[in-house]
């Protein structure tokens, strides 16, 4: 693994922000960066983490940093970030299932709603519980909180679907909004104790 110069460690962030709004130049590049800061002295029965998804042995530095830059220029360009997520959806890597569920979290929802409607085939991409429990949670965590009717009714439509798995991610998505205090003071200014399902 090469050492960590932080200035370098910026430049490529930098790089990446600057294809943020090339969706193959930036896929390509992020894996480009992720390999450069492989730790290959890790050998397959050190790995800490078990999972069917490929990933990266990158120091968490080097995660951070990057998630911090695309964090912010999710939240700051959504037009921009949009068609950069979609493939991140395909990558089959784990760390950009847990990318694209922050990222997703950092979009303003008005932005995101067609992402949103992708999130059951990513989900059925992965087995990983982990992955799946971020998509579930972190991409919707600006909805779940701002947009509570929008959510509900993005929910309903995963529960009418004629796919069992997705009918099963509606149910998981639901759990942190009913535990939420936000949600009990939404249906108190609703008007009603029953949700639209």
């Amino acid at each position: 693994m090469p050492t960590i110069d932080l200035a370098q460690l910026k430049t490529h962030a930098e790089a990446l922000a600057d294809l943020f709004d090339q969706p193959e130049a930036f896929i390509h590049l992020l894996h480009e960066t992720l390999d450069h800061y492989t730790n290959r002295t890790i050998r397959f029965s050190q790995k800490a983490i078990r999972t069917p998804l490929p990933s990266y042995q990158t120091p968490r530095p080097v995660m951070h940093q990057i998630e911090n830059k695309l964090s912010r220029l999710a939240a700051s360009q959504p037009n921009e970030a949009i068609p950069s997520l979609r493939p991140f959806g395909m990558q089959g890597i784990m760390r950009c299932g847990y990318w694209l569920a922050n990222l997703l979290g950092k979009i303003q929802p008005e932005s995101a709603l067609s992402l949103f409607t992708q999130l059951p085939d990513w989900l059925n991409q992965t087995s990983d519980r982990e992955v799946q429990e971020a998509l579930l949670t972190d991409a919707l965590a600006t909805l779940r909180t701002r947009n509570p009717e929008v959510l509900l009714t993005l929910l309903e439509s995963w529960l009418k679907d004629v796919h069992h798995k997705t009918q099963t991610w509606g149910l998981r998505a639901l759990l942190p909004l009913l535990q939420s205090s936000d949600f009990e003071i939404f249906l108190l200014y609703s008007g009603s104790c029953n949700p639209p399902l």
